[in-house]
């Protein structure tokens, strides 16, 4: 991806995973729906396993600013993947950090930061993004490690929102960040009370 980035020279990026697709008119819709304002446009997903539709995430279209987008996203209203979203490729031009040695919740990581960037977020109504489900799929093994690098990216985007004039702003939300990411790492995982990340 970073690669990626480093060698686009259109006005916009967006990621596509490489067992995933786009619906035809996925990108133009998509282009269409920026402003001069707009910096991040997302639309719905559908979640797709053995070619069958299993589910369908449909949204309201609504155009949000950066600040009350990035509150419904910490509180989970609105997902933290990269996918299903396009950007602006301004909003990449200053490095962005990633945290190191973690593979659960680096999207999340990476979201945060460019909503913090954006000015305006729309969100269409349409499904674009194709989401092909494998149970073999990172999201969905169990595993101690996993469970911990979970938790680890939420202590890593508070560290991130910290550097922002958003923080203040933010702090139930952020609170409400962490009983997700734990809520989600009980999935991956036992992490017990007495866990030292719990």
């Amino acid at each position: 991806r970073e690669y990626g980035i480093s060698k686009a020279t259109g006005d916009y990026l967006t990621f596509l995973d490489v067992d995933d697709t786009l619906s035809p008119k996925a990108l133009q819709t998509m282009v269409d729906a920026f402003t001069s304002d707009t910096d991040i446009v997302i639309s719905g997903f559908n979640v797709l396993k053995q070619g069958k539709i299993i589910k369908s995430k449909t949204l309201c279209s609504v155009l949000f600013d950066n600040l009350s987008y990035l509150k419904k996203v910490l509180c989970g209203q609105y997902g933290w993947e990269l996918c299903a979203k396009m950007y602006r490729r301004t909003l990449f031009l200053d490095p962005i950090e990633t945290p190191s040695g973690i593979r659960i919740g680096e999207d999340a990581a990476v979201f945060i930061q460019l909503v913090c960037r954006a000015r305006n977020v729309k969100i269409l109504s349409e499904c674009l993004y194709d989401y092909i489900q494998y149970s073999q799929s990172a999201s969905h093994i169990k595993s101690l490690k996993y469970a911990e690098e979970t938790l680890m990216a939420a202590f890593f985007i508070e560290e991130i929102l910290q550097k922002t004039p958003f923080y203040a702003d933010v702090r139930s939300e952020i609170d409400a960040m962490f009983l997700l990411f734990y809520s989600n790492s009980t999935r991956r995982g036992c992490l017990g009370k007495e866990h030292p990340l719990v």
